[in-house]
């Protein structure tokens, strides 16, 4: 779910379903009802049901003695909201990197199990080697902006 919340299959897929059934539709009112559709389930609807459906995992777990399969860590709200399915992007995002830094510098770090704290040292013990990456420099400046800044 990288991406984000909404795609433009979305909205080709919609397109293509009014013209395969000969429903009359305006374009821009078409787009703004998908990605109103899209937002909702994405915010709402997928989190409430996913929710449920962790809980009664859960408590299956619990039942059979498997508790250490449960990660307590998991928050599908917030993972849907943000578009991240990776502690370590989720934790970039919360630091204050906008998406596109975020996701730059995830791909480096290729980790997904980093907390804010972990981050944080991991860019400051590679901050000189940054240059030497193939990261944007208006990234590289963001993240030193937000992330070496913090005292």
């Amino acid at each position: 779910m990288a991406k984000g919340l909404f795609s433009v299959s979305d909205v080709e897929r919609n397109i293509d379903y009014h013209r395969r059934t000969a429903r009359s539709f305006k374009l821009p009112v078409l787009i703004r009802d998908t990605m109103e559709l899209v937002e909702q389930i994405a915010r709402f609807r997928a989190p409430k049901y996913l929710s449920a459906y962790v809980d009664i995992l859960n408590v299956h777990l619990v039942s059979i003695g498997r508790e250490d399969l449960i990660d307590s860590d998991v928050d599908i709200g917030t993972q849907l909201e943000f578009g991240v399915s990776s502690r370590t992007l989720l934790s970039l995002i919360e630091l204050g990197l906008s998406r596109v830094s975020a996701v730059a510098l995830y791909e480096t770090i290729a980790r997904d199990d980093l907390n804010k704290e972990d981050c944080v040292a991991w860019v400051r013990e590679r901050d000189a080697q940054f240059d030497g990456m193939d990261i944007p420099a208006i990234i590289l400046r963001e993240i030193r902006a937000k992330l070496l800044a913090r005292g």
